[in-house]
C-alpha cells in the first residue's frame, strides 16, 4: 500500500514539473479593479477591491486556461463618501441586493500584445460578454496580469438617470496578482 501511495505522489509531481500550467489563487490584498468615467465636474476615479478567485494559465495551451475572479461592489471608493455611498444604491451598483461583481472567462487567446480574455462580465444583474486585452509578469513566486477595456454602464444598469451627468463609456484596469 505504501509503494502505491508513493509511486502515485512521484507521478503526481513529475506530471506537475512536466507542466507549463499555472494554477493560482487571485492574493485580494495586491489585486483591485480601477475605473475613470467622465463628469460634468471632470473625471471621477475610483477602486473595487476585495478580487478573489482563480487563474489557470498554460500559454502552450491557451484553450485549457481560464480565469474566473469577483470583486466586492460595496468596496467601490472614488475618495468621496457622499458619492460613494450613491454608488452603492439601487441606482448604481445595488450592493445590498448583488453584493458580487463577477467575471468567468470562456476563451483565452494569444494578441501581438500579449493575450486577450473573452468572457462573461456580470454586474447587478446583467451579464455581457466582454474582451479584455491583457499582459502577464512573472515576479519570483507570484504573476501580475494586467488588463483594460472600456464598457458602456448602461449595458449594465449602472446610473440610469444619473444626476449630475456623465459619461456612458467607463475605462477599466484590473490588476490581479495571482500566487
Amino acid at each position: 500500500m505504501k509503494k502505491i501511495l508513493l509511486f502515485m505522489l512521484v507521478c503526481f509531481f513529475l506530471n506537475l514539473e512536466s507542466s507549463h500550467a499555472i494554477f493560482a489563487q487571485i492574493v485580494t490584498e495586491q489585486s483591485k479593479v480601477t475605473f475613470r468615467v467622465s463628469h460634468m465636474t471632470g473625471t471621477v476615479e475610483g477602486t473595487i477591491t476585495g478580487m478573489q478567485g482563480t487563474v489557470q494559465f498554460d500559454e502552450n495551451n491557451l484553450a485549457a486556461s481560464y480565469m474566473q475572479a469577483t470583486v466586492e461592489a460595496a468596496t467601490v471608493n472614488t475618495e468621496n463618501r457622499a458619492r460613494d455611498s450613491d454608488l452603492r444604491k439601487e441606482k448604481f451598483f445595488d450592493a445590498e441586493r448583488y453584493p458580487q461583481i463577477k467575471f468567468q472567462s470562456k476563451s483565452i487567446s494569444k494578441t501581438a500584445d500579449g493575450f486577450q480574455v473573452t468572457g462573461d462580465l456580470t454586474i447587478k444583474d446583467r451579464t455581457r460578454e466582454v474582451n479584455i486585452p491583457f499582459s502577464r509578469e512573472q515576479k519570483g513566486n507570484e504573476a501580475v496580469y494586467t488588463g483594460s477595456f472600456t464598457l458602456n454602464r448602461k449595458d449594465y444598469n449602472l446610473g440610469k438617470s444619473a444626476f449630475p451627468p456623465m459619461g456612458k463609456t467607463v475605462k477599466v484596469d484590473i490588476l490581479a496578482v495571482v500566487r
